[in-house]
């Protein structure tokens, strides 16, 4: 859900009225004045999908919207029957992992965060390629323009955090295992956060790593709800996908841990390439040599020019690439393009079904008064790096 609040507010800082629609979570306290919210039951993997359909099919027939954009799968699967019922145009994103959902229902436009995830379902829809739009940008840097790198101190934080998931959990626990190592020779000290499956495993390599070292050299703070206030502290950061995208625009050096292990320092020369696979890991081969780690950690800390020249080209990085404005104003260009062409089911095809997760975000207006609907999953962050 962190994508679409971060479009929400986009859309409102350019004069769109929004209304969000999810199941009740703590990420609803996030939400700016002037949205308004809307309660709906999760539209969870199986036959109770129709709760969430009902409730979306309810909302559409009291309100007049001119599009529903939903976030992620099955959001879109719930969705999909109620706007062909009332004759609302359905844009959807996805920002899932390299493998495209085969059986995703067809929509009037499909939004993809990656070149890779573009071109994966470009060969798998040939049947609806018009209609998939490539926008990156979906990163709230308004939120962390106040975060100011901490690089004076004696001792730098290492921030580690990522979703605790069966791709990533090795490479997290190569970085764990480089990072105690370094924080056992003084170099600098580590926090860790995140959530997932995974958990027990990371809870259970923090306590033994952390056995023997200082009091505070490592610690384990569990699933990050608040994480500008948390990248206050932090001088270097791990972690890959949304989740390093956003300590980039915090101004924060970054190293990618992703599905790969360790794929290196996000630098004027790496990230490109990492972007096209949504800084993810897969752009290059597996890396699981904690050594490496500790070598790039190291360097960074003993070059703080370095880490001032890093902290202004990752903010810089993101703030001209990945900025949620810029989204904001490619998809309301989009909808108009969609409404303007007028509700046809030749611009849907069949629909197809399918699985995945997350939730629903949209978009109408009235006239000369725009409008926003979005809804969408209100699950805890865990910092899954999207």
């Amino acid at each position: 859900m962190i994508s679409a609040l971060a479009l929400a507010h986009a859309l409102t800082r350019i004069g769109v009225e929004v209304c969000i629609a999810s199941p009740p979570g703590p990420l609803i306290d996030r939400l700016e004045a002037g949205i308004h919210h809307v309660p709906i039951p999760a539209p969870l993997p199986s036959l109770h999908t129709w709760r969430a359909t009902r409730a979306i099919h309810y909302l559409l027939e009291r309100e007049e919207f001119n599009i529903v954009h939903t976030q992620e799968h099955l959001s879109t699967v719930a969705s999909w029957v109620p706007c062909w019922k009332h004759r609302v145009p359905l844009v959807a994103t996805t920002a899932g992992g390299p493998i495209p959902q085969y059986f995703i229902p067809s929509v009037d436009a499909m939004v993809v965060y990656s070149r890779e995830l573009y071109s994966a379902l470009s060969a798998r829809r040939r049947w609806q390629v018009d209609n998939l739009k490539l926008i990156e940008a979906r990163i709230d840097c308004e939120l962390y323009a106040g975060v100011c790198p901490q690089f004076s101190l004696p001792i730098l934080n290492v921030g580690l955090v990522s979703r605790f998931s069966a791709d990533r959990i090795r490479g997290v626990l190569v970085a764990l295992e480089a990072l105690a190592n370094l924080a056992g020779k003084g170099v600098c000290s580590v926090v860790v956060g995140g959530a997932g499956p995974e958990k027990k495993i990371v809870e259970a390599q923090v306590a033994r790593l952390a056995d023997g070292l200082p009091e505070g050299a490592l610690i384990y703070l569990g699933e990050i709800r608040d994480f500008p206030s948390f990248l206050v502290d932090i001088s270097i950061f791990l972690g890959c996908g949304r989740t390093l995208l956003e300590a980039m625009s915090a101004g924060i050096p970054s190293a990618l841990i992703g599905v790969r292990g360790f794929g290196g320092v996000l630098t004027p020369t790496s990230a490109n390439l990492m972007a096209e696979y949504n800084f993810s890991g897969r752009h290059g081969e597996p890396n699981y040599q904690s050594k490496e780690i500790e070598t790039a950690i190291t360097k960074l800390t003993l070059n703080r020019a370095l880490l001032h020249q890093l902290s202004h080209f990752s903010r810089g990085f993101v703030k001209r690439r990945y900025d949620a404005q810029l989204s904001a104003v490619k998809l309301l260009e989009l909808y108009k393009e969609i409404v303007d062409k007028g509700w046809s089911p030749k611009n849907r095809g069949l629909f197809l079904g399918g699985m995945s997760f997350d939730y629903v975000c949209g978009r109408t207006w009235r006239k000369a008064r725009h409008r926003l609907f979005c809804c969408n999953s209100n699950e805890p962050l865990g910092r899954a790096g999207h």
